[in-house]
């Protein structure tokens, strides 16, 4: 099998959730012998220095291409204007789209990989030049972040922009899945949302999964909190912001030796004004699981978003106790939510992160049976097999 796996960015590091899902997608084929050529924007916004992307050595076949994405006032005026969604069009390039049609027309492949909604602003030049079957793997239902957002934002003006870019978005998103021969998502609850919005054939839900064995060793230090994440997604500063404003002052002022450790690309300046609270801000660090490895418990404060949680997933399968909002566990499995602790308030946030640091013993105990839970059902080759599994079952149009 022959698959062009088609990426709006270069996963290496995978530091962050979403470059750890495209990671795992794509490594997962490579490490099953799959033949796969990988073709990537490099994006300004999120650009990789591809000479510290060692692992990019294990892809025999690859094209990557420096592209220009950066958001100016101009460029979302331009689209308001003209009813596109930025939040696509940016990733379009007429040199790259000529790059590609090149491609198609030296090779034959049986597979389309989009992973993204992004990268499918290059369908039309696929179906133009390749017989193949294109299948996208959906991390997130991408315009009900931006529904999200918009219902969370208090600025009238910016609240108004959010829900103009979401309807955009979501035109543009339901009109594409058409235009596809099959679908992976992360989660149930986003299969069911495109089932539901005209998408007619099967759907394939494969969660991010990990290879265990690989993971780091856990070398737990009591009482240490860590929130990681890309802090250039609106949802991280949204609910990290909330955390920092609402939760964390609670618990400092009950227990100010507990020590909070933040970590991500793009951190905003605001995000570095809390040492006076015993706060750690790291910012972009160079190994997000040597960064979490001694770290005892993770936050996901979060109020919207689609997909999976994929650091919650990263957490179980390191043995971490896990607190958070209900978002913690969105698209994984119900029973899930049986290994880590959801809440509702701020109040409620900072008791269970006191109490946990309390008891640690029932913390360890937790963060085990989250991490035994991890390893039978978000095994990496496995989940890998299944997409392999459904690319032969897809039928072409």
């Amino acid at each position: 099998m022959k698959v062009l796996f088609l990426s709006n960015r270069v996963p290496f590091p995978p530091n962050d959730g979403g470059t750890v899902g495209v990671y795992q997608a794509l490594m997962g084929l490579v490490d099953l012998g799959i033949d796969v050529t990988f073709f990537s924007l490099n994006p300004s916004r999120n650009k990789v220095d591809l000479k510290n992307a060692l692992e990019l050595e294990k892809i025999p076949h690859k094209e990557i291409y420096n592209i220009q994405t950066d958001i100016t006032p101009w460029g979302a005026l331009k689209n308001l204007l003209q009813n596109k969604s930025y939040h696509i069009s940016r990733f379009y390039n007429k040199n790259i789209a000529d790059k590609l049609a090149a491609l198609l027309q030296k090779n034959r492949y049986d597979i389309i990989h989009f992973d993204g909604l992004q990268i499918t602003i290059y369908l039309d030049i696929v179906r133009r030049y390749s017989q193949a079957k294109c299948v996208m793997r959906a991390a997130n239902v991408e315009h009900k972040i931006w529904e999200g957002l918009a219902e969370h934002s208090a600025n009238i003006f910016k609240k108004w922009y959010l829900k103009t870019a979401a309807q955009q978005l979501k035109k543009y998103e339901l009109e594409t899945i058409k235009h596809l021969d099959g679908l992976i998502t992360v989660s149930i609850e986003d299969a069911a949302y495109f089932k539901q919005s005209g998408f007619d054939k099967e759907i394939h839900i494969a969660y991010t999964g990990f290879d265990i064995t690989k993971l780091p060793p856990h070398t737990k230090v009591e009482n240490c909190i860590y929130h990681i994440g890309a802090m250039d997604w609106m949802p991280n500063i949204e609910g990290l912001r909330w955390f920092m404003k609402e939760v964390w002052p609670l618990v400092h002022q009950k227990k100010s030796k507990l020590v909070l450790h933040l970590a991500g690309k793009n951190m905003e300046q605001e995000f570095y004004q809390y040492n006076n609270l015993n706060v750690n801000n790291h910012g972009q660090v160079q190994d997000a699981l040597e960064f979490v490895s001694d770290k005892s418990t993770l936050i996901v404060p979060l109020f919207s978003g689609s997909g999976m949680r994929v650091k919650t997933v990263e957490a179980m399968a390191m043995g971490k106790t896990i607190i958070g909002t209900k978002m913690a566990a969105q698209g994984l499995p119900e029973e899930v939510k049986e290994y880590m602790i959801i809440v509702k308030t701020a109040k409620e946030f900072a008791e269970k992160i006191i109490y946990y640091a309390n008891h640690t013993h029932e913390a360890h105990t937790l963060g085990q049976e989250a991490k035994l839970y991890a390893a039978t059902h978000f095994e990496v080759k496995q989940i890998a097999e299944s997409v392999v599994k459904y690319y032969n079952t897809v039928d072409s149009r």
